[in-house]
């Protein structure tokens, strides 16, 4: 059987690699998976990337714990970068994020 930390870098490349192909990113795992002064778990360090101005913490657990997921995502996410979760939710990859973001609002500017 494959061990959490294992499943969860697996998961972590699995994601990267999707975007990477969708979107002609390079996403990368992050070193020690956020251990580092890099937080989040997968990375793209080119500024002119769609993917760039995004903190991304990707969940591949079986018990889902939104809540818990969403609060180190939002307190790991740097100055400068909206929060993004990915994670696995019966064999679907799901997202969550901020439903202005989402929309490409700005509700300060409103």
């Amino acid at each position: 059987m494959i061990n959490a930390n294992r499943k969860g870098k697996e998961y972590e490349r699995k994601i990267a690699r999707y975007i990477n192909k969708t979107l002609g990113t390079n996403l990368r795992r992050t070193p020690m998976s956020g251990g580092m002064d890099f937080k989040g778990d997968i990375l793209e360090i080119n500024p002119d990337s769609p993917i760039y101005p995004y903190h991304i913490e990707c969940k591949n657990q079986q018990n889902i714990a939104i809540p818990k997921w969403w609060s180190q995502c939002t307190s790991d996410c740097p100055t400068g970068k909206d929060p993004i979760l990915i994670f696995n939710m019966k064999g679907r990859d799901m997202v969550i994020m901020d439903l202005n973001l989402f929309l490409g609002l700005n509700m300060e500017d409103k």
